[in-house]
């Protein structure tokens, strides 16, 4: 070991005062440019767009090409072209009539597919439909068979086929169910979806 040290100094000898009083340049500063945790932990929280047509969301449509993020503004160019021309079809089980005792019912204005279920409403998810024309409808995410409170069972076999047409604001189907008397419900049901009518 002292031999090595020996060696050590011989080649790097200590420097003189004369060194020691010259200026010398200062080192740059590196910068790290490996990200930091934060930041990486910030880009693993940040969920990628979602450019589904909404065809595959709420109805069965399938191989739908993905909807150009400029163009999702309005309801109708959340849609592909495939499901705009031909529409979409869903299971009877999925639909229901909202009754002429309940209250006004509207969609969420967070821009979202969904109502989401709150304590506000009775409903499960759901979105509601032909909400410009006679009856209102409601879309549920998923089939069901339960009575729900203000809602009326649509009017066909619940394992049936139902085509809904994409319209500039909602969907609508594309017959109009034929009801035997105009839907009433006893007005229970406090509302689908706060604040006004929205986009359909």
């Amino acid at each position: 070991w002292a031999r090595d040290w020996r060696a050590l100094a011989l080649t790097h000898p200590r420097p003189t005062s004369a060194d020691l009083g010259q200026s010398r340049p200062a080192l740059p500063i590196l910068v790290h440019p490996w990200p930091t945790r934060c930041s990486t932990m910030d880009s693993r929280k940040r969920k990628p767009p979602d450019f589904s047509c909404w065809g595959q969301i709420l109805g069965d449509a399938t191989g739908c090409p993905p909807v150009e993020a400029s163009s999702r503004k309005l309801f109708k160019q959340r849609f592909c072209d495939l499901c705009r021309n031909g529409g979409l079809t869903v299971p009877a089980a999925r639909l229901r009539i909202v009754g002429n005792g309940s209250s006004a019912v509207a969609n969420d204005k967070s821009g979202g597919a969904w109502n989401m279920r709150r304590d506000t409403t009775l409903w499960p998810e759901h979105r509601v439909i032909n909400q410009n024309a006679v009856p209102t409808m409601v879309l549920l995410r998923k089939r069901s068979l339960e009575e729900l409170p203000g809602l009326l069972p649509y009017p066909c076999a619940p394992s049936e086929v139902v085509r809904l047409l994409v319209g500039a604001q909602t969907l609508r189907p594309a017959a109009v169910p034929a009801l035997a008397s105009p839907p009433s419900t006893s007005p229970q049901q406090r509302g689908g979806g706060e604040g006004g009518g929205g986009e359909g």
